[in-house]
């Protein structure tokens, strides 16, 4: 699931209106680098193993900095329920 040759990741900003779900921006993605891991909060005592073995492995991917259409994007994402 990492050959850019066979999969593209794809980061899907959408807003919902109350009747229809609509894509309001499409966001590029990048295999995260040393500065992007840098930002990541410090993980939970239970999940640093985790944390660790997925850093090491080279297959998390970020969010570039830019949509696809070379535009900013609001950088506060929400879930289903409205959470940060």
């Amino acid at each position: 699931m990492t050959d850019s040759e066979h999969v593209d990741w794809e980061i899907i900003v959408s807003e919902f209106d109350g009747r229809q779900q609509r894509v309001k921006q499409q966001i590029k993605t990048h295999k995260c680098t040393v500065e992007d891991w840098d930002k990541f909060y410090p993980p939970a005592a239970s999940s640093k193993f985790e944390f660790d073995k997925l850093k090491a492995s080279g297959l998390m991917w970020c969010m570039d900095e830019l949509d696809i259409n070379d535009k900013d994007f609001k950088r506060k994402i929400y879930g289903m329920k409205g959470y940060e």
